[in-house]
């Protein structure tokens, strides 16, 4: 199975077109934005967004699966959705959109994948202050959500489950991750960012996919995994740039990511 993998789309159609046509290109029957996708259902412009979005991906029989990132408004979509559930536990947003909770597990091709949404915004001071300075345009909670991020409560009901998976999906990178490219993370994200971390030593997920950031890298994170021995482990971290109104780079907001192939690399190690 093929699947599309893709960075922050923060309610672009046009971006979102183009990586449904990248997905039929390279033969994905999914596509997974990983957070920040534009779920803004409280507004006009976030309901016509989710249309014609589900419009163009079922003309082109490619599901669209998402994350939230903290720019979505995931109290709506618990509230709206939480009552839609496909058979493999995803929200029902719309016929060809579904959404992937946080801690929601599922199996794809025979790998066993995790979402692990949300993140601090490091313009929340800004947000806040928009909304306070034109209550009619940006009524409270419009530009800056609560439930931004996950609470250490969230996380450790989470981790209840310690089973492996071989995917996390998230919106925010685990800490330790290095972009290397000279910016600090500010503090202030450095929580949620811990939280990311012990689910990698907790979980030991061979991939781990992110945005957030809007700047695509790859980086090897060594871990202490917290199994029955505390064993060093790598976790292969990739993050994706965004779609291109937000400055990033389209060709680099996306990886195409074939289950058969790890699939195939998990057997070859059973068998060694």
């Amino acid at each position: 199975m093929k699947i599309l993998v893709a960075g922050d789309t923060h309610g672009n159609q046009g971006h979102l077109r183009y990586l449904i046509r990248m997905a039929n290109a390279y033969d994905c029957c999914r596509i997974f934005v990983v957070g920040d996708f534009g779920y803004w259902e409280h507004t006009r412009e976030g309901r016509e967004f989710l249309d014609e979005v589900n419009k163009y991906a079922m003309e082109q029989s490619i599901l669209v699966y998402f994350c939230d990132g903290n720019h979505d408004k995931t109290s709506l979509l618990m509230k709206k959705y939480n009552e839609t559930q496909d058979r493999e536990g995803f929200f029902k947003v719309r016929d060809f959109i579904r959404y992937a909770p946080r801690g929601h597990r599922w199996d794809w091709g025979g790998l066993r994948f995790i979402a692990l949404g949300g993140a601090s915004s490091i313009d929340k001071g800004w947000r806040l202050a928009m909304e306070k300075q034109h209550p009619g345009k940006y009524p409270l909670e419009s530009l800056w959500f609560p439930e931004e991020e996950m609470s250490d409560e969230d996380m450790d009901a989470i981790l209840k489950d310690t089973s492996p998976v071989d995917i996390i999906l998230a919106h925010d990178m685990p800490r330790g991750s290095d972009p290397g490219w000279g910016r600090a993370s500010p503090q202030a994200c450095f929580y949620n960012q811990d939280r990311l971390a012990q689910a990698v030593r907790v979980l030991d997920p061979k991939i781990y996919f992110h945005g957030h950031l809007h700047y695509p890298y790859r980086f090897d994170l060594w871990h202490a995994h917290e199994g029955i021995t505390r064993d060093m482990h790598i976790t292969k971290v990739i993050g994706l740039d965004c779609d291109g109104n937000a400055g990033g780079d389209k060709e680099r907001s996306w990886v195409i990511f074939d289950t058969n192939e790890m699939d195939d690399a998990k057997q070859e190690m059973q068998e060694a």
